[in-house]
């Protein structure tokens, strides 16, 4: 390789490793710029503060493999609510029979707009209907008797007052005798899940590629660009 060559295929080398940097830059930028946008989300869509006390039981039953009952009170939740494990919060676990204060945060994830609030509705919900993901989930040995109280918006749009200000809801008491027995139900309560999380699997796997094309396309327009400088220099 003459000297002319070398000189030639070492700046094409560097420009190439050039290149691939600043492609790789912008994606970083774009990647930063997408999870600041999720932060400004998650702020508009705040938590909300719940206790549930599970009756017929006490905390030094639990006390011997905890994080096996942190774990399993987080996953229940999750997977009844379609969010992730760490949108649950556990803030204290104190006796009492067994309190547990927790929070849950949105997951700002896809279409999903539900607010803490939103989802402590919907938690109270599931506890009430005996055929839900949550009465037959990984939790379900614990809320055979189960108290539940939370702060959230009211319901009831008709009502300026209340529209604006945290409440409190009756407390929702269960008992043993209203565990699940409905199968169909949870099954198709369980497809729908999956699906939602099947659409928003789709949507970042598209997401994604348009991000991976534009960074191609941004890095093949400045090869372009410099062929063309070293074609007019010539």
């Amino acid at each position: 390789m003459t000297e002319p060559e070398y000189t030639t295929h070492f700046s094409e080398q560097q420009r190439r490793s050039e290149s691939a940097a600043e492609a790789a830059e912008a994606a970083r930028a774009a990647l930063a710029a997408k999870a600041e946008v999720k932060a400004m989300a998650k702020a508009a869509l705040p938590p909300a503060k719940g206790t549930m006390i599970i009756h017929g039981a006490q905390l030094a039953d639990v006390e011997k493999d905890l994080p096996r009952f942190q774990y399993l009170f987080c996953r229940g939740l999750s997977a009844a609510l379609g969010i992730p494990s760490s949108c649950v919060e556990i803030l204290d676990i104190r006796p009492g029979s067994i309190c547990i204060d927790f929070r849950l945060h949105a997951a700002c994830r896809g279409d999903d707009r539900r607010n803490g609030a939103d989802l402590m509705y919907l938690l109270e919900d599931q506890l009430a209907n005996s055929s839900s993901l949550l009465r037959r989930g990984e939790f379900r040995d614990y809320i055979a008797s189960a108290e539940f109280l939370h702060e959230g918006r009211d319901r009831d749009p008709t009502d300026n007052q209340a529209r604006h200000h945290h409440c409190r809801r009756p407390p929702v008491k269960l008992d043993a005798s209203t565990q699940a027995t409905d199968l169909a139900a949870s099954h198709e309560e369980l497809m729908r899940l999956l699906d939602l999380e099947k659409r928003r699997y789709e949507a970042a796997e598209t997401e994604l590629a348009q991000l991976r094309k534009s960074s191609k396309a941004s890095a093949g327009g400045r090869d372009d660009a410099s062929v063309d400088q070293e074609d007019n220099a010539n």
